[in-house]
């Protein structure tokens, strides 16, 4: 019962501060070479361009990309 709290300390302490970024590089593929802009959802079909919009809208609020890759993006998806 020992062990296993030990090691999510220790993968707290050695990973912990890593966790935000890998969080942010979930939604930027595009930045890492993958084909795709988002993961698929659960049910395996490609995001709506609505659902697309609403998280560029999301991390462009979060300040995740910048206005300019907003607008690139949009017109991508629009297009």
């Amino acid at each position: 019962m020992i062990f296993p709290l030990i090691g999510v300390i220790v993968y707290l302490i050695v990973r912990g501060g890593s966790m935000h970024h890998r969080s942010i590089w979930q939604f930027q593929p595009r930045a890492f070479g993958a084909s795709s802009d988002f993961p698929p959802t659960a049910a395996g079909s490609p995001p709506s361009r609505a659902d697309q919009l609403e998280k560029l809208a999301s991390l462009r609020d979060r300040d995740v990309i910048t206005a300019e890759e907003f607008q690139q993006e949009k017109a991508r998806i629009l297009a």
